[in-house]
């Protein structure tokens, strides 16, 4: 299951953004998750994926971002 997050964050930002809303509820733990570490250790800062976890999950981690 690791490997397939990884592959959702390597997807074109659209694409990633069309399937979260259909992923299972684990999965979808599983992002907001991942998500959560990448935005602090700087490796997710497409603002475009950000918006797309924060629509789909009622996060904000937008408001993570410096």
């Amino acid at each position: 299951a690791d490997k397939s997050i990884n592959a959702l964050f390597n997807l074109p930002a659209d694409r990633f953004a069309a399937m979260l809303p259909d992923l299972p509820v684990g999965i979808k733990d599983a992002i907001k998750g991942r998500a959560m570490n990448m935005i602090g250790n700087g490796t997710l800062y497409d603002v475009r994926m950000i918006r797309a976890i924060d629509q789909a999950f009622g996060t904000d981690f937008m408001s993570c971002l410096n």
